[in-house]
């Protein structure tokens, strides 16, 4: 559990650079927000190999979207956006065969976002979107 949190806090050290930016992106191209397995089966004292995160997530700066995708048919996904500046919570809901969910977002905020499939497998993702004017 430490080195897990220790590689969350050391991932947001390095994609939250002091200018609030998700990373320093010069063109319009997507920023990749590491999506995160949610273990939910209690502690083990057995060594298993990390599972296969069936979902990756691209911030487009340029449009304030984000855009999910779906590795693998995982059936109905809800997915809950929790804006951590605001406080707001938004629910989505898709279906995964199709490939690809679209979710807007505001700029220079703070996001926690809890992805829950059908069968019951949780994922997560901290990250911060950035203003979209260029300086």
């Amino acid at each position: 559990m430490e080195r897990i949190l220790l590689t969350v806090v050391l991932a947001s050290v390095c994609c939250w650079p002091l200018s609030g930016k998700v990373c320093d992106n010069d063109d319009d191209g997507p920023v990749v927000v590491i999506v995160k397995d949610k273990q939910t089966t209690g502690h083990t004292q057995t060594n298993r190999a990390p599972v296969k995160v069936l979902v990756e997530c691209f911030y487009y700066p340029s449009v304030d979207n984000l855009e999910l995708s779906f590795l693998s048919d995982l059936g109905t996904v809800d997915v809950t956006l929790e804006n951590q500046t605001s406080g707001e919570i938004q629910d989505y809901a898709g279906d995964s065969s199709i490939g690809l969910m679209v979710i807007p977002v505001s700029p220079n905020t703070a996001y926690r976002m809890d992805i829950t499939t059908k069968n019951g497998r949780c994922y997560y993702a901290l990250f911060r979107t950035e203003d979209n004017v260029n300086d």
